[in-house]
């Protein structure tokens, strides 16, 4: 299952913009309260039948309120965003602490 995951992260990344950050609907109903989105992006991905619908990830709210700057094309510069991330490790099928 994580093969196919990972498999359509890279298509969708294919997608996008230079800085631009697309999340999965099933993704922001997890993050809609804390997050700022634009238009809605169709993403078609080998493999999947039919589209991906994917939103704009334009701003995060929490913990502080940070913005990602507006893109008009790949050619634009390269924008460092720094957005907080929180994971955890796997051995095997269980989650360390």
């Amino acid at each position: 299952m994580i093969g196919a995951d990972v498999n359509l992260a890279a298509r969708s990344e294919q997608d996008t913009l230079r800085g631009q950050i697309l999340i999965s609907a099933r993704t922001y109903n997890y993050v809609k309260g804390i997050v700022v989105t634009g238009k809605i992006h169709e993403v078609n991905a080998k493999g999947l039948k039919g589209t991906l619908c994917c939103y704009d990830l334009k701003a995060l709210k929490e913990p502080v309120y940070q913005e990602r700057p507006s893109l008009e094309n790949r050619s634009a510069l390269r924008i460092p965003i720094r957005i907080p991330v929180t994971y955890q490790l796997l051995d095997g099928i269980n989650v360390l602490p």
